[in-house]
């Protein structure tokens, strides 16, 4: 295949955590209790603004209390790195 007829693949998850259906304990008392932090990798570079905008939850309930909302208030909050491996 010519080099200018080459096309990239496009970018993809290639792993997040906690992982699927991994349980998340809390216990009652412990201060951090609805707080979860999750991660996701890229297989390319992303903008992390661009991915944090992009989450969302669809759901019809979340149980008990009040549905599930994204912490993403400065940069404190969602952080983006590169890792070169």
């Amino acid at each position: 295949m010519p080099l200018e007829s080459w096309v990239p693949p496009l970018p993809m998850m290639t792993k997040f955590s906690p992982g699927h259906d991994q349980r998340i304990r809390a216990e009652a008392g412990d201060p951090n209790a609805t707080d979860i932090n999750i991660a996701f990798e890229f297989n390319v570079e992303m903008n992390c603004d661009s991915v944090t905008n992009g989450l969302s939850f669809q759901m019809s309930s979340s149980g008990k209390g009040s549905n599930p909302t994204f912490d993403t208030i400065g940069s404190s909050v969602a952080r983006c790195w590169i890792q070169v491996q």
